[in-house]
């Protein structure tokens, strides 16, 4: 974030503790950090940065040591690099409608993060429902065929052969093929659909955060060129500041000093102002329709794909009750 300011970087999963031997946590882990590096796969600029290049070489479980050698990046650098990267922008503007776009769509961001919130247990207890139908499905079969019908059932006709409902042959193997879809993800691709679009929103957002922190960082600059400059006036004028009160420096050494740092803050803020300019422009040109785009195709993608998984799902299981009622010995039996 440090060295894309203003850009999108998905966000990784969150870290397990070192001695977590949950399974089902870790599995859920690695799969999130497989969609994290499938997403920076998918910007060429961050894929191949030598950030992410050594975060995939490194296998330390602990990061943060080795990429904050990446932390030290200078403005000239970040307009340089966005200049190439984002050459395509360059005819627009940071105007008012930029800004007034970002500050709408950021509001827009902070109102629905709290929705995700709700959608997440939502849709965490409609995959475990999903899951437990499935299951009790299974069960039930099992316990009508190898217990009642076995056990009680058989009783009631005398031990005769064929009189089984549930322990019909053709029957079992409907069953079979719902215990197989059990273990095909469905709806589970939904919550993990809302789960990976809150963290986007997450993410987006700090890119916008960023903005506010050069907008920060360009007004303290500004305040210390300002006092650096009413205490160059008063040296040429001959006053004692309150800085000269404290240091032994002769006035035409302390002169040069606040020289040299007042033409450095010059620099610093024209450079904070261009990348303030290049983080609006990529902002309201780039990232914002870029988003709104992704999530629109994503959103059909997995409506499209729950849909044809759930199809197979009610498709067995109309198989599996369709063949109960074609069993012989409910034939006879009228509505």
């Amino acid at each position: 974030m440090i060295r894309w300011p203003g850009c999108f970087i998905p966000s990784l999963p969150p870290k397990l503790l070192v001695n977590n031997t949950d399974q089902e946590a870790l599995e859920e882990r690695a799969k999130f950090l497989s969609i994290f590096c499938q997403k920076i796969a998918e910007l060429p600029y961050l894929h191949y940065s030598d950030v992410y290049q050594t975060f995939l070489r490194t296998r330390m479980i602990d990061l943060d040591p080795i990429l904050q050698q990446f932390n030290k990046v200078r403005n000239e650098d970040i307009i340089h690099r966005y200049s190439v990267v984002f050459s395509h922008l360059a005819g627009n503007q940071p105007n008012n409608e930029a800004i007034s776009k970002i500050a709408s769509f950021y509001t827009f961001l902070q109102k629905v993060q709290a929705l995700f919130e709700k959608f997440q247990k939502i849709s965490k207890s409609f995959v475990s429902a999903h899951k437990d139908f499935s299951k009790r499905l299974v069960s039930m079969q099992k316990m009508m065929s190898d217990e009642y019908e076995k056990n009680v059932f058989s009783e009631y006709h005398g031990n005769k052969e064929n009189k089984g409902v549930f322990s019909d042959p053709q029957n079992s193997k409907t069953i079979e093929k719902i215990e197989e879809l059990k273990e095909q993800q469905s709806v589970e691709y939904f919550y993990e659909w809302i789960q990976i679009e809150g963290r986007d929103i997450e993410a987006l957002k700090e890119s916008f955060i960023q903005r506010e922190k050069y907008e920060k960082l360009k007004s303290r600059t500004e305040q210390r060129q300002k006092a650096d400059t009413n205490s160059f006036k008063k040296y040429a004028a001959g006053k004692s500041s309150f800085e000269s009160l404290f240091t032994r420096s002769s006035p035409e050494k302390s002169m040069a000093t606040l020289e040299t740092k007042i033409s450095q803050a010059n620099q610093d803020i024209e450079n904070l102002m261009v990348v303030q300019d290049m983080i609006t422009i990529i902002l309201a040109y780039h990232e914002i329709e870029k988003f709104k785009t992704t999530k629109i195709e994503k959103y059909y993608e997995i409506i499209r794909l729950v849909a044809k998984n759930e199809l197979d799902h009610l498709n067995a299981a109309a198989d599996y009750w369709d063949g109960l009622l074609q069993n012989n010995n409910l034939k006879n039996i009228k509505d």
